[in-house]
């Protein structure tokens, strides 16, 4: 009758609302789904790009070459009978034809101050040619009190006078 049909009308007509209501939610939630998924897939290419396969090995493959061939140069001007150079960890490795197995720590207080003097001029030298900019001041704190024989001494004082910088 026509209570019985107004009732499942009614009845009808609340379904199709919440129906409607369903469908709004949906599309909201895919939409929510979408932009998590595109967010989760930039963090992801962050992920690739910070990691150690990322932007630091980029940099370390382009620079790290052309970084230790100044540093060998540099401990070649200071009198260094070995090598020292930095791998793609940027670990440090020591190469000595008379000794094997050899490391930083096993330097004396001299060869590490060749290294340590050498390492900040190589640095120097990068930034000035990587930026333009050019280091017109250097502190060395008893820089020739840190067990460097006279010719460390006379290469590191050459350096600088050659380096042009004026305030050390």
């Amino acid at each position: 009758t026509r209570e019985s049909y107004e009732k499942l009308k009614a009845s009808g007509d609340k379904a199709n609302a919440e129906i409607t209501a369903y469908q709004t939610d949906l599309e909201v939630k895919q939409k929510d789904l979408l932009r998590n998924q595109r967010m989760q897939h930039a963090m992801m290419e962050a992920e690739k790009i910070l990691s150690d396969g990322g932007v630091r090995s980029y940099v370390l493959a382009r620079y790290l070459p052309k970084f230790n061939e100044t540093l060998k140069k540099y401990l070649s001007m200071m009198g260094a009978e070995f090598t020292f150079s930095f791998n793609k960890e940027f670990e440090d490795v020591v190469d000595d034809r008379f000794r094997s197995s050899f490391s930083y720590s096993s330097l004396s207080s001299g060869q590490k101050s060749r290294v340590n003097f050498a390492t900040t001029f190589a640095f120097m030298d990068f930034g000035e040619k990587r930026n333009d900019t050019k280091a017109n001041f250097i502190l060395l704190d008893e820089a020739l009190e840190n067990g460097l024989d006279d010719e460390g001494k006379q290469s590191l004082l050459k350096i600088i006078t050659k380096a042009e910088i004026a305030h050390v």
